[in-house]
Parts: structure tokens; sequence; C-alpha cells
């Protein structure tokens, strides 16, 4: 991700937007956070709600999910087939308690297809 950190070596504000504008990797991070970052590991398929069409899966394998991973947010384990919080989700999780508390004055489309 380009111009991913700032100086000081933290994800940049742009990163962070940029990984929630994506409703796949929102559900993803959002999975996540639900589950508490010392939560373990989410199984990939249940991270995203919904069925996965083939479509889906082939993005988020070779998009969604190597994005989330080379950002430090997430670590997805390839042969396990999970995800859990990276070295860096910690730097976007303000970004996610920001949105979750102001969840009533959002679209609710922010959390789509999570029924939450």
């Amino acid at each position: 991700m380009r111009d991913a950190r700032d100086t000081d070596g933290t994800l940049s504000t742009d990163a962070c937007l940029t990984l929630l504008a994506n409703v796949h990797r929102r559900a993803v991070l959002l999975s996540i956070h639900d589950c508490g970052v010392d939560g373990g590991p989410v199984p990939a398929e249940e991270a995203v709600p919904g069925p996965i069409s083939r479509s889906l899966a082939v993005s988020l394998n070779h998009n969604h999910l190597p994005k989330l991973e080379d950002s430090g947010v997430v670590r997805w384990d390839r042969e396990e087939e999970t995800v859990a919080a990276g070295p860096a989700f910690g730097e976007i999780e303000p970004f996610i308690d920001h949105l979750d508390d102001g969840r009533g004055q959002l679209p609710d489309d922010w959390r789509a297809g999570s029924g939450r």
C-alpha cells in the first residue's frame, strides 16, 4: 500500500481509511474487532458474513486479505484459512471503535451483511 506509513512508522490515516473503505475488508476487521484482539483466529469464511461466491473467495484471497496482511493489521494463515489481529491492528482499532460508537448516525451499510 503506497504511503501506508507515517514518518513515525505507524499506519497513516489514509491507509486506515483505505483499508476500511471496502465492505469485505471492513467485515474482516469488524469480525476480529468483535471477537476481541486476543480472541484468537477467526475462520476466514466466517469473517465475511453471508454466502461466499467463487468470485468473492478469489477477491478475498488475491486482493483483500493480502492487503490487510501487508499492512500488518491482520495475520492471515493461508493453510489454516484463518485471520487474526496483526501487530498493527491497534493502529486501525480507534477508527473501528469510532465507527462503532457512531453507528446510529451512519448508513446501515457500514456493517453491510453483518447482521449487526
